[in-house]
């Protein structure tokens, strides 16, 4: 069995807020191709900050990754503006903003294939060939795109 390219590698890095506030330090990651990689932690443990790194949004916050690296599809990214990581396909929804909820998971992801050079169908190509590892579950695919229709399952009182 030979192992997946990787399409995303986050290396050793470091973030720091104001030039001051060590936030992260040796964070790293990686996301094979036509893979799926949950980030999980404790509110605070800086799972939105990694995001952020990745599609270089933390200047509106005043931080900068200060070590390591980010490299998708092969090339470093880590100094790129989120402009040119759109167009190179990193794109991040934010949490709490519901896109278009009358949509599908997939379809919502569709929907900033418009901004990509090689198109659409290129977009919808790379979509479909994802694998789910669900042990040769051919439904998976089908339940998490449904259970992420549905929304949490969390209930406020």
């Amino acid at each position: 069995m030979t192992t997946p390219a990787l399409l995303l590698s986050v290396n050793n890095i470091e973030v720091i807020y104001n030039h001051v506030i060590l936030v992260l330090k040796g964070v790293s990651l990686e996301v094979p191709e036509r893979g799926i990689v949950a980030l999980l932690g404790a509110n605070g443990a800086g799972k939105t900050t990694t995001l952020k790194a990745i599609s270089n949004l933390l200047a509106g916050e005043r931080g900068e990754v200060t070590k390591g690296a980010i490299t998708y599809d092969g090339a470093r990214i880590d100094r790129l503006t989120p402009n040119d990581l759109v167009k190179r396909g990193v794109i991040q929804v934010m949490e709490g903003r519901h896109c278009f909820g009358h949509l599908t998971v997939e379809e919502n992801l569709l929907t900033g294939a418009f901004t990509r050079s090689d198109g659409r169908s290129a977009m919808r190509a790379r979509f479909r060939g994802a694998r789910f590892d669900g042990g040769g579950d051919r439904n998976l695919r089908k339940r998490l795109v449904r259970r992420f229709r549905q929304g949490p399952d969390v209930g406020h009182r």
